[in-house]
């Protein structure tokens, strides 16, 4: 049985014989909405495929997402308009290179969707859905940068 704990601005995992530091937070100090944030907030929240769901932490404080926002666009136009139509656009292979690389592959596509070229295609995706079709749930639309995300 392991537990997680959090303190000092360290991420623990406890098991009953030891205690190991997994993650000690870095702040990008090149990046100044990360540089702002303390690394002393931490949060996690899960939802199982059933729809169980639980968080822990400092899930009220609002965060920036920064890169993480290309997998969830990503996830979103995949579910939207296809992975045919974005791998129309996009390829799907890893670059092997950081994410600022822009060049295109020898298909003349970005390399992947989380990289910032493909990034950039994958948001123009679904801003050309967003304004053409309604979704049945109003789930994508439910959600904008000013709410706290949470379960």
């Amino acid at each position: 049985m392991y537990n997680i704990g959090w303190a000092a601005g360290r991420l623990y995992l406890e098991s009953n014989s030891s205690i190991v530091v997994v993650f000690i937070p870095q702040m990008a100090s090149y990046i100044p909405q990360l540089a702002r944030y303390s690394p002393d907030h931490w949060a996690l929240s899960l939802c199982t495929v059933d729809g169980q769901r639980h968080s822990v932490g400092d899930v009220t404080v609002p965060f920036t997402i920064q890169s993480g926002s290309m997998s969830i666009n990503y996830a979103l136009a995949t579910n939207e308009v296809g992975p045919e139509v974005v791998h129309q656009y996009v390829g799907h292979e890893p670059s092997g290179e950081s994410v600022a690389y822009m060049k295109l592959n020898r298909d003349n596509k970005p390399h992947n969707p989380l990289i910032n070229s493909g990034a950039i295609i994958v948001a123009s995706l679904l801003k050309v859905w967003w304004y053409t079709f309604t979704p049945i749930s109003g789930r994508s639309r439910g959600f904008h940068m000013a709410q706290v995300p949470s379960f």
